[in-house]
C-alpha cells in the first residue's frame, strides 16, 4: 500500500470521523443515564472483526461500571465497535443479563514503542480485561482509557501517518479535510464547555480538572509547517527542537490556567470555537525569541484574541508522541503583534 494512496487518505478520514462520532455518542449517553442506565457493547461480527473485540459482543454493564473506562470504543485503529444504551424494559424484553466488570480489569506491562533518540524500549502500564473464562480483551496501546483519551491517541497516530505521506499536496488535502470536519468541531465545543464548567465550579469542584484529559484541537496545516521550516532555517535555529509534530492538543487543567491568567482573557464564545478559529486563523506568527507559534483568532479594533502554541513537546510516554501544546490564550494589542523584531508572520492577512 502506498503511503499517499487515495485508499489510505479515505481510510484515515473515515476512521477519524467514526472516532469523533463515538466520542460525541459517549457524551450523549452520559446525559441519558437517568433513563438508560445500561450499556451494551456492540461489535460488527463479520470476518474483519478482531477476535478480542468479538469477546465483548452484546455484553451489558451498567453505565458506571469501571470496565467502560477501559473498553468504551474505539479500542484501536480501525475499531468499528460501538455502545448501545438500554432501559430496564429493553433488558427484560431481550432477556439480557447485566454483568459486573469491575473485577475483570487488570493492569499489565506492555511494550509501547522505541525512543528513537535513545533506542530505549518504552514499556507502559496497560489496562486490559480478563473475562471469567480466562480469555483476554486488550485494547491497542494508548487506547485503554476513556473516549477522550482514545480520540487523542487516534489523532496522534494520524499525525504520524500524515508525516509519512510523501506528497505535500496530499498532506495538505487530508489535513484540510480533517480540520474542517464539523463533527470534530462539535466534539471540541462540547469538551470545552465541560472544562469551562468545571473551572467555574472553583478549585473545590469534586469533579476536578484532569491534566491527563487531553483534547485534540488542530492538525497543523501543511502551509504553516512548511513556512515554519523555512523561518527556522533562516534563523539558524535547531530544527530538531523546533519543527512540529503536526498535532496541537490541550488538557482540562490548561483551560483552568488560561481562564485565570493575569492577561486580559478571550471571550467564552472564542473558547468554545477554538478549533474552528485555529483551523481558519486571521494570522499565524512565529515568536522569534521563544520559538512559539501565535495564532491570531479574532481582531477587534486595536486588540486581537490569540492562542499560544508550544512546539515539539513530548507528552506521556505511553502515547509515544511528539505534539504541539496549546499553552495559553489572551488578548494582545495588534500593534504589539506587528513588531517585526519579535514576530515573523508565517500566514494570514491583517
Amino acid at each position: 500500500m502506498q503511503l499517499g494512496s487515495a485508499w489510505r487518505l479515505k481510510n484515515i478520514y473515515r476512521i477519524n470521523l467514526a472516532t469523533a462520532y463515538n466520542v460525541g455518542r459517549y457524551r450523549r449517553q452520559l446525559a441519558a443515564v437517568e433513563f438508560r442506565a445500561y450499556w451494551q457493547y456492540i461489535a460488527v461480527l463479520d470476518n474483519q472483526t478482531r477476535p478480542t473485540h468479538r469477546l465483548l459482543a452484546n455484553r451489558v454493564f451498567r453505565w458506571d461500571d469501571p470496565i467502560w473506562s477501559v473498553i468504551y470504543p474505539p479500542n484501536g485503529w480501525g475499531c468499528r465497535c460501538r455502545v448501545r444504551n438500554l432501559t430496564e424494559r429493553n433488558l427484560e424484553r431481550e432477556g439480557l443479563k447485566v454483568e459486573n466488570g469491575a473485577d475483570w480489569i487488570e493492569t499489565v506491562e506492555r511494550e509501547a514503542g522505541i525512543d528513537y533518540q535513545t533506542g530505549e524500549v518504552i514499556k507502559v502500564q496497560h489496562n486490559q480485561v480478563r473475562l471469567p473464562d480466562g480469555s483476554v480483551m486488550s485494547p491497542d496501546i494508548g487506547w485503554d482509557h476513556n473516549p477522550g483519551s482514545a480520540a487523542f491517541a487516534f489523532d496522534a497516530a494520524i499525525a504520524r501517518s500524515i508525516g509519512q505521506l510523501n506528497h505535500t499536496g496530499l498532506r495538505a488535502q487530508v489535513i484540510s479535510a480533517l480540520n474542517n470536519e464539523e463533527t470534530r468541531h462539535e466534539q471540541f465545543e462540547h469538551w470545552m464547555a465541560e472544562a469551562l464548567a468545571k473551572n467555574a465550579a472553583g478549585p473545590d469542584n469534586p469533579q476536578g480538572r484532569s491534566a491527563k484529559n487531553w483534547q485534540p484541537v488542530l492538525f497543523m496545516p501543511e502551509s504553516t509547517a512548511l513556512k515554519l521550516e523555512e523561518a527556522v532555517k533562516r534563523a539558524g535555529a535547531d530544527p530538531v527542537k523546533i519543527l512540529p509534530g503536526r498535532l496541537v492538543v490541550m488538557n482540562e487543567k490548561q483551560v483552568g490556567h488560561m481562564d485565570r491568567d493575569a492577561h486580559p482573557q478571550i471571550s467564552q464564545a472564542t473558547y468554545l470555537s477554538l478549533s474552528r478559529l485555529m483551523a481558519q486563523p486571521r494570522a499565524v506568527l512565529w515568536e522569534l525569541d521563544k520559538n512559539r507559534l501565535i495564532y491570531v483568532l479574532t481582531v477587534n479594533g486595536d486588540e486581537a484574541e490569540v492562542a499560544v502554541v508550544g512546539l515539539n513537546e513530548t507528552l506521556e510516554k505511553s502515547l509515544s508522541s511528539v505534539v504541539e501544546r496549546l499553552i495559553t490564550t489572551y488578548v494582545r494589542k495588534v500593534a504589539d503583534l506587528q513588531n517585526v523584531g519579535q514576530y515573523e508572520k508565517l500566514e494570514g492577512q491583517w
